[in-house]
């Protein structure tokens, strides 16, 4: 589905590419259509639902009517796939339609009084369950949808691989050109996965000309309020080994000329045993073949930091930054999200994070842990990039100024401004998160949108509920609410907010240091 238009097409599909990889196995025809890719025109627009109706279309024609249509996308996509079932229920009623991914892992059930078109959703992980899927699109097929109509709409269970060495590699090639000779891999591959130019809060003092992504774990072990991870495992946390990544980029390298991969895991430094198994097999290939990567993880992984019970704390001996730049890594980015310790108390990140207290820098009280990781990413060689959140409940005027301080001593640090991301995103309560629990938020929720919920703090599925998801962006805007008002939770006044995200939007982050 179509996601952030003002930012070039940089991250391939890599889920779907996975399940039609599991397809494959089993001798099922696939074709892969990624609405993402298109940008028209002057002003770079995506398709219109029209034109992404025809492309659907034509690309049945050539393949043959399918058995099996299945959508996916995060809960940011709710427009496009209500609008596209209408669709694609008219054009081919003999096939059994279905939603996967993260809205459809979100709202289960639910999402069938949204999309009433939907034979079925698949929620979590699908590597396994897709097999199912596609054996009873089979039956479906043999027997006729209209005694399938019989039947309520179906939820599958998806669940982690036992194995995820065993998956097959993403089969990207279906991504080759679409139904009209337009290169869809091609033109993901020549837009840097990350840096200035792909426009996702990414900064980073080197360019690379042809990027593909991948992951090398899934799930991640914390628990920050404002994230929902439950398409991807959840807090339940699985890893690839270094063996199995290293075959995957040493075949990236040759089949596509990639000169940089880039590892999408929500966090990569967990496991640092892992990290340390890359030096002699992922190291090797970069040395051998110039190509560089890139990951995410958090600044407390990277500081290496246990408190010693005397107040003081311990290092590491070996720390996972050195060893991530001796498998060569030259990118980590960071979700900071705040420099404030009341802040990320809030959000669920203090733990680790604050452990090891405060250090005063330019008059602000910033954590000692975040402060140790950065610096310890930089005296690696490696790119260390923080991304941010402005407008989270608790955090006002001074708040704020913590994480606009440890931006600007990120400037200093590195003598490269142009390398330090500065932007920031707008606190965003998205369905399924803890966040959207706080008592705060929901009260603006209900004030804003008429949003209902019940003991339990969790939203009833209503018009007013549909109403709201249609309007979630990604956070690199700030939400309209019904009455056309900015949707905010912080501490600060509205005027103060306004003037902080305006400073933001035109580049000019560290004058919040002076208000």
């Amino acid at each position: 589905m179509p996601l952030r238009e003002d930012a070039p097409p940089n991250c391939a599909p890599l889920g779907p590419a996975l399940l039609a990889a599991r397809l494959l196995q089993h001798e099922a025809d696939c074709s892969i259509v990624d609405l993402n890719a298109y940008r028209v025109g002057p002003f770079q627009r995506h398709l219109t639902g029209g034109e992404a109706m025809g492309l659907i279309v034509r690309t049945a024609h050539k393949h043959g009517s399918p058995h099996l249509i299945g959508m996916g996308g995060m809960v940011t996509t709710l427009r496009w796939q209500r609008m596209l079932a209408k669709e694609l229920r008219r054009i081919f009623p003999d096939a059994m339609l279905v939603s996967g991914a993260g809205l459809a892992t979100e709202f289960r059930a639910g999402l069938f009084n949204w999309i009433p078109e939907l034979d079925a959703i698949v929620h979590s992980e699908a590597d396994d369950v897709i097999l199912q899927v596609g054996q009873d699109a089979l039956l479906s097929h043999k027997i006729g949808r209209g005694l399938l109509n019989l039947l309520e709409p179906k939820v599958y269970a998806g669940d982690r691989p036992a194995d995820l060495d065993a998956l097959p590699l993403p089969a990207w090639d279906l991504l080759a050109a679409d139904v009209d000779g337009f290169p869809v891999l091609e033109t993901y591959i020549k837009n840097q996965i990350w840096g200035l130019e792909a426009n996702n809060s990414s900064a980073t003092p080197f360019k690379m000309t042809r990027s593909l992504n991948t992951v090398s774990s899934r799930g991640c072990p914390y628990a920050c309020k404002f994230c929902f991870r439950g398409a991807q495992g959840e807090r339940e946390y699985g890893v690839r080994t270094a063996a199995s990544l290293t075959h995957e980029a040493m075949y990236l390298h040759e089949r596509y000329g990639i000169d940089f991969l880039g590892v999408l895991d929500d966090n990569c430094l967990v496991q640092a045993k892992r990290l340390e198994d890359m030096v002699p097999t992922l190291g090797r290939f970069c040395r051998d073949s110039g190509m560089r990567w890139g990951t995410h993880g958090r600044l407390d992984e990277a500081a290496d930091l246990r408190p010693n019970g005397s107040g003081g704390f311990v290092r590491a001996a070996r720390r996972r930054t050195q060893a991530l730049a001796e498998s060569g890594c030259v990118y980590v980015g960071f979700g900071a999200e705040s420099a404030s310790p009341a802040v990320l108390l809030a959000m669920g990140k203090g733990g680790f994070m604050l452990a090891n207290g405060t250090e005063n820098v330019g008059g602000y009280d910033l954590p000692k842990t975040m402060l140790e990781g950065y610096r310890n990413t930089v005296e690696a060689g490696l790119h260390g990039n923080c991304t941010w959140i402005m407008g989270y409940p608790g955090e006002g005027l001074r708040e704020l100024q913590h994480s606009v301080a440890f931006i600007a001593w990120q400037k200093t640090l590195l003598n490269n401004p142009a390398a330090v991301n500065s932007r920031m995103f707008t606190a965003t309560a998205y369905p399924g998160t803890e966040m959207f629990k706080n008592q705060k938020v929901q009260a603006r929720l209900a004030r804003g949108f008429g949003l209902s919920f019940d003991a339990a703090g969790e939203p009833i599925c209503d018009n007013a509920l549909l109403a709201y998801c249609l309007e979630l962006d990604d956070a690199t805007k700030v939400l309209k609410d019904k009455n056309g008002d900015d949707v905010y939770y912080g501490d600060m006044t509205m005027a103060q907010f306004e003037k902080c995200r305006n400073l933001v939007d035109a580049g000019k982050t560290e004058e919040i240091l002076s208000l």
